[in-house]
């Protein structure tokens, strides 16, 4: 909850100590392309994050309050953090609508808005009413005439123009490897953090205003509130 990144927040500030979070999507191949693509841009990014996630049994531990947390704080911390990445820029504001779907969980079927401080948008589309036979991420970057698409972290593409470059893994490519071997030498050598603290308090917190939004319906502005 927010006390406790709150209580994180100040034991970091006091420790000088390397920190970091599982956001590993962000240095997958896909986003590392995706931000050199973007790089020279001067306006804002439109985000299209639709995640197709699948029924779980009412039992299963994600939505256990005390180890999984529901699937806002589970999963849609990663695509939060995803977007800030490749926007370069940190959520200001959100907004969040449940889907009514059969009996499903309220957290299963839902759509977020995000504002970034650029004048970026991010959306969300996070899903268990769709097919099984569909691919369970898609991220669609658009901008300044160039766009990228990533199909499940295995295909990528990007357009420039008429010019067009596919890219092709066998494997996906979250990330995983290339954040762990970040943060050890980050460990190794004495450098910073793989990701900045600003950015891992503020995805955590813009998370946490996703589920007031369900709650209460309303748009909820992400106040970083003293430094982090």
């Amino acid at each position: 909850n927010e006390a406790e990144l709150n209580q994180i927040a100040e034991v970091y500030a006091r420790s000088g100590r390397l920190l970091t979070v599982g956001f590993n999507r962000r240095f997958s191949p896909f986003a590392q392309d995706c931000t050199k693509l973007f790089r020279d841009r001067v306006g804002p990014l439109s985000m299209l994050y639709r995640v197709s996630a699948g029924p779980l049994p009412n039992r299963h531990w994600i939505y256990d309050p005390a180890q999984g947390h529901g699937r806002v704080i589970g999963e849609i911390c990663h695509f939060v953090d995803l977007m800030g990445f490749l926007s370069s820029s940190l959520p200001v504001e959100v907004q969040a609508w449940p889907v009514d779907y059969l009996d499903a969980n309220p957290e299963d079927n839902i759509h977020v808005h995000i504002r970034f401080a650029d004048g970026s948008r991010g959306q969300i589309f996070y899903l268990s009413s769709g097919s099984s036979g569909v691919s369970k991420e898609r991220i669609e970057v658009f901008g300044q005439g160039q766009t990228a698409i990533c199909e499940d972290f295995r295909t990528s593409h990007f357009h420039r123009g008429n010019q067009h470059r596919r890219k092709w893994s066998f494997f996906q490519e979250k990330g995983h490897r290339e954040e762990l071997r970040a943060f050890v030498a980050a460990v190794q050598h004495g450098g910073e953090s793989p990701i900045p603290f600003e950015s891992l308090y503020t995805s955590t917190l813009a998370t946490f205003r996703i589920r007031e939004s369900l709650q209460c319906g309303r748009p909820l502005p992400v106040h970083v509130r003293g430094p982090v």
